[in-house]
């Protein structure tokens, strides 16, 4: 309202709160649990990078290349899901 404003984008993070996972469901093991809880720790760390090669599709094309990382743009523009997700990224 004072002209100061800006546009502008932000992509969030587990490290700043902006994103998270999901409680877990009753099936999920003590074991899954605390695998998960070290992968949340590591990416929060930085030692980890969710977005990173190899990364094959459902149907086996490689889409990341091994040590590959994706950038922003890549994964906001990602038309496809991932192998062992089941589903249709067409909806």
């Amino acid at each position: 309202m004072n002209g100061t404003w800006k546009t502008g984008s932000y992509y969030g993070s587990m490290k700043d709160g902006f994103t998270g996972i999901a409680p877990f469901g009753p099936k999920v093991s003590a074991k899954t649990k605390v695998a998960i809880a070290a992968k949340k720790k590591a990416i929060i760390a930085g030692t980890f990078y969710e977005f990173q090669g190899p990364i094959y599709d459902q149907a086996g094309k490689l889409r990341v290349p091994k040590g590959k990382k994706m950038t922003l743009g890549q994964i906001l523009s990602v038309d496809c899901l991932v192998k062992g997700v089941e589903g249709s990224p067409k909806g």
